[in-house]
């Protein structure tokens, strides 16, 4: 072998070590106590933000911090805004007024749905944030008969609003005691009002997206017609009689959820506060009948969740795993595909050892996020269940493999952008403020593809 080729083998192992994956953190402090945050414009390369509802001194507002952690302070939040939401990068608000677009034109604020909201009163010590905007053509407004839709144009006109019925949940309570063992509450009765969860999804495979409404177990379909507008008429789902299995008697307590999925909606059931059985199936359907069928079913010994929309996470609920788990203050999460191989063993990538606070009934980490990390095209996983540590990994022959690592907060949430390939992390508030850190691959490919020189004897 030449010097010649030496030195290029040489070159070629430096370029590799310094191109090898890492994880790198921006970490922005936003003041007061971070309340919620929203992954807004989260699908547009470059155009991905968290909008972040937050107090400061007693104070609601609203800072917006871009992919790239710089941070732009938002609208002033009105005294009655109930919710709040980004729909086409401006922050919507329901309050007083209805549905309305703060600072949408240079005179003001813009009232797109006006009406009276389901929810009718302001909590001053929060401000949440949900999705006012399933997709990009509608603006919902949750009133008492159900939700008033506004179908809105590609520059943000709006050009239909129409009532979808759609029949709420309530609880209410009293400020007497029943059995406890305390004394009277210090209010003298309560009501609970539960709007349901807005997806958008084409339920009827017909090339548009059309608009489900889900709350526990109950999911009702308005199909776009070919105007553009949605169907004033929905069809209602038993989300819990479709996935239940046949052979399965299930009690009362079942914990009923629905993730959009690719091609359909995705619903596990978990029956009881320790789940023995966790199962997961997908609905599909057609434009005659949306969401009406099982086609694809996972059962789950424990607890299942879905971790994006193809990853199930176990958690062994048996008497052996959960005296481990008060002994090691850790909770293992089993992870695998949600599709598997018919006729074969079932495949479980690995597990990931989240930290478990046992007094509290919660993990003391995150839940992992599912994304393209670096943009090859494949799914990876961002680990948070040790508190103060990321870790990214991704599948390799059917195990689960860790690329990089690096310090993160102590996350109280997590959340994705993915057309900007980050992770964004909300930490624990602390005398400063709240810690956010927007975290991202780096790769160094260019810098791969320059040394791959052909080689000279």
């Amino acid at each position: 072998m030449s010097a010649h080729s030496l030195i290029v083998l040489a070159t070629l192992a430096a370029a590799t070590a310094h191109a090898q994956p890492t994880l790198t953190t921006t970490t922005v402090t936003i003041a007061g106590t971070v309340t919620d945050a929203l992954a807004v414009d989260a699908t547009g390369v470059g155009n991905g933000a968290v909008l972040i509802s937050h107090i400061v001194g007693g104070a609601r507002r609203f800072t917006r911090v871009s992919s790239a952690g710089a941070l732009a302070a938002g609208p002033p939040v009105p005294t009655s805004a109930v919710v709040a939401g980004s729909c086409g990068g401006v922050v919507h608000v329901v309050d007083e007024r209805g549905l309305v677009a703060l600072g949408a034109k240079a005179a003001g604020d813009v009232v797109v749905i006006a009406g009276a909201p389901l929810f009718g009163v302001a909590d001053p010590t929060a401000l949440p944030l949900v999705d006012l905007c399933p997709g990009d053509q509608e603006r919902l407004l949750f009133v008492a008969g159900g939700v008033m839709a506004a179908t809105v144009a590609g520059d943000g006109t709006v050009v239909d609003v129409r009532l979808l019925p759609f029949q709420h949940r309530a609880r209410a309570y009293t400020g007497k005691p029943g059995r406890s063992l305390r004394g009277e509450r210090p209010y003298a009765a309560a009501l609970s009002l539960y709007a349901p969860h807005a997806m958008s999804l084409d339920v009827d495979a017909d090339g548009d997206a059309d608009l489900v409404l889900v709350h526990e177990a109950r999911a009702v379909v308005f199909v776009r017609a070919s105007d553009g507008r949605l169907s004033p008429t929905g069809q209602e789902r038993d989300l819990f009689a479709l996935a239940r299995p046949s052979d399965v008697t299930f009690a009362q307590d079942v914990d009923v959820r629905a993730t959009p999925v690719r091609g359909g909606l995705a619903v596990t059931l978990a029956a009881g506060a320790v789940p023995e059985r966790t199962d997961v199936v997908v609905l599909q359907g057609d434009a005659a009948s949306p969401l009406s069928r099982v086609v694809r079913r996972r059962v789950v010994a424990g607890l299942g969740q879905l971790v994006g929309d193809s990853i199930v996470a176990r958690v062994d609920t048996s008497l052996v795993s959960l005296s481990g788990v008060v002994l090691s203050g850790r909770v293992s999460l089993e992870l695998s595909p949600l599709e598997q191989a018919a006729g074969r063993d079932e495949v479980v990538w690995g597990s990931l050892p989240t930290v478990a606070d046992v007094r509290q009934g919660r993990i003391d980490g995150a839940l992992p996020v599912a994304l393209d990390v670096d943009g090859d095209g494949k799914g990876d996983i961002v680990d948070l269940g040790e508190p103060g540590r990321a870790v990214w990994r991704r599948v390799e022959a059917d195990r689960l493999v860790e690329v990089a690592s690096t310090a993160v907060p102590r996350a109280e949430l997590a959340r994705a952008l993915p057309g900007n390939r980050v992770v964004f992390i909300v930490g624990r508030a602390g005398k400063a403020g709240t810690a956010v850190a927007l975290l991202r691959a780096r790769t160094d490919r260019a810098r791969d593809t320059t040394v791959a020189r052909p080689r000279r004897e």
